[in-house]
């Protein structure tokens, strides 16, 4: 873009359930609205995936109204695939290991951070929703056992730190 102004090129995608040129039916929860995809020539073929992020809709869309999320893949030594690695959803909530942020994180606002999206063990919870709540865990690895959390709290005139096992 050559402009004497603060304008910034765009690259747009944009996607309608319609099936006609300029239909503007509305997308629905979980549909696919854009995706930047790498491939990797394998000696046999570019179909191989490297990695991609995604734009998603992450709820119930409205007029005026359109949650939407981000989802980080990329593909482990021996797959040809991507697999989901991370995802900002439309609350803002970050999941890191973990396909769903909510799952360990149901104060509300927070960043998970898991050693696998299935075992529920080995992680970072940092959880500061309205609640004045905050907690860092640490479980032992076999399932949602925690072990020891450091954790902050402000409830009323009571402000504090505390160090715990189970």
């Amino acid at each position: 873009r050559n402009s004497n102004d603060s304008v910034q090129p765009l690259l747009i995608f944009s996607k309608s359930r319609g099936t006609s040129v300029n239909s503007d039916t509305i997308v629905q929860d979980g549909d696919i609205i854009g995706e930047i995809v790498w491939l990797g020539a394998d000696g046999n073929d570019r179909n191989s995936q490297v990695a991609s992020i995604t734009a998603l809709v992450d709820g119930t869309p409205g007029a005026d109204d359109m949650p939407g999320a981000l989802t980080f893949r990329t593909t482990a030594d021996g797959a040809a695939s991507a697999s989901e690695r991370m995802r900002i959803d439309s609350s803002g909530r970050v999941g890191i290991g973990v396909t769903d942020p909510t799952q360990y994180n149901s104060y509300g606002n927070g960043l998970v951070i898991e050693k696998s999206s299935t075992s529920g063990s080995s992680g970072i919870s940092l959880i500061s929703g309205t609640s004045g709540y905050g907690s860092i865990y640490f479980n032992d690895g076999t399932g949602n056992n925690t072990v020891g959390r450091i954790e902050y709290y402000h409830g009323g005139d009571v402000m504090g730190f505390a160090i715990a096992g189970t």
